[in-house]
């Protein structure tokens, strides 16, 4: 135990103020109050100051008797560090005596269990007495228990499904666009390489000095020129946040919708949309998807008119006639292309019969 060295007050699980010093034998600590008035006890002295230490001692149990304030802080941060479930990990940086099965019990149990909130329903009070803290307690509108001895990763409690609505629709989680974009966070948006990425070099050793009055004591010629980079820098952010609401807006950092869209064109229309994206910045992005769509539809147009044209010059007249046209079009340019193919590679071929492969048989005996 241990007591105030001036007004002996029990200060065992209270913060306590110890003196390091040689001159105090590492005997003399204060509690809190006589600590603040400054109090002097013989050997010590005001003027030891620099051999303070605070002892905040946690080795008092706060809501079990086998687990100490500084083992539920330790357990707390070290979820906090690993997350829930590494419970090896969460004791060797807990330092306990204790194994990770106790850990991972004491957890789902006291603050995750049948109680339904994240307080225990009582505490050791000071005078080492449990206290209820249900009055200190909202009571929740809707608990989800744990059965004793269910294991939280292989038994999933579920609410009644009686009372549950499943919207499949509504409740299903979306993604944000642009999570599946190496560098980019949609959440923050925020590129890991942004447009001029070392531009806060130019500030990073800048220094306005000042005199004691709050004057600058620079030449009023380097002032300016240091106002001048100041604004240099505000246009590169301006330029950055400009070029990454144009890739944010248009949709630029949604790759899978990108790719998808690419697929249906051909190289041709690729190249029609790639000169159009110059125009994005003087338009709104429905705008500019409405100029693409139509640029693209009339593309299509006039390659079917012209379609039509020709096959008025070859006297197709009905949908039939063009139906078959197209049939014995197809089939010409298959024989073209199978005596193109037969007149490059002649050695394949005898009398117009393909060559059957030879292979030596093997004339060795077994």
């Amino acid at each position: 135990s241990y007591n105030c060295s001036y007004c002996y007050r029990d200060i065992t699980t209270q913060c306590r103020i110890h003196c390091s010093h040689i001159d105090c034998n590492n005997k003399f600590q204060l509690c809190c109050d006589c600590f603040a008035s400054g109090v002097e006890l013989l050997p010590h002295d005001i003027t030891h100051y620099k051999s303070y230490q605070v002892s905040d001692c946690l080795d008092f149990p706060l809501f079990s008797k086998d687990w100490t304030a500084n083992e539920e802080l330790a357990l707390l941060d070290g979820i906090e560090k690993y997350g829930v479930g590494n419970w090896k990990i969460i004791l060797d940086h807990m330092n306990s005596n204790k194994n990770a099965k106790q850990l991972e019990d004491h957890y789902w149990d006291l603050y995750m269990g049948r109680y339904g909130h994240l307080l225990p329903p009582k505490v050791f009070n000071i005078d080492n007495q449990l206290v209820d803290t249900s009055e200190y307690i909202e009571e929740p509108t809707d608990i989800i228990t744990i059965p004793n001895g269910s294991n939280i990763n292989d038994e999933i409690v579920r609410k009644d499904l009686n009372k549950i609505k499943i919207n499949d629709s509504k409740d299903k989680p979306t993604v944000p666009i642009g999570s599946d974009l190496p560098g980019f966070m949609p959440l923050r948006e925020d590129f890991d390489i942004e447009f001029e990425n070392d531009a806060e070099l130019l500030l990073a050793d800048m220094e306005f000095p000042l005199d004691k009055d709050g004057f600058g004591t620079e030449h009023p010629s380097e002032r300016d020129l240091k106002l001048q980079v100041i604004n240099i820098y505000n246009m590169k952010l301006n330029e950055r946040y400009k070029r990454k609401r144009l890739a944010i807006d248009y949709k630029v950092v949604d790759v899978t919708r990108n790719q998808n869209n690419e697929k249906k064109l051909s190289k041709e229309e690729k190249d029609l949309v790639g000169r159009l994206k110059v125009l994005a910045k003087f338009q709104t992005p429905s705008e500019n998807e409405s100029l693409i769509e139509g640029v693209l539809r009339l593309k299509k147009i006039k390659q079917t008119i012209e379609l039509l044209k020709l096959y008025r010059q070859l006297g197709l007249s009905t949908i039939q006639d063009i139906k078959e046209y197209e049939i014995n079009k197809k089939k010409r340019d298959l024989e073209l292309k199978l005596r193109k193919s037969r007149e490059s590679n002649s050695y394949l071929y005898e009398n117009g019969k393909q060559k059957k492969d030879f292979y030596p048989i093997n004339t060795y005996n077994n």
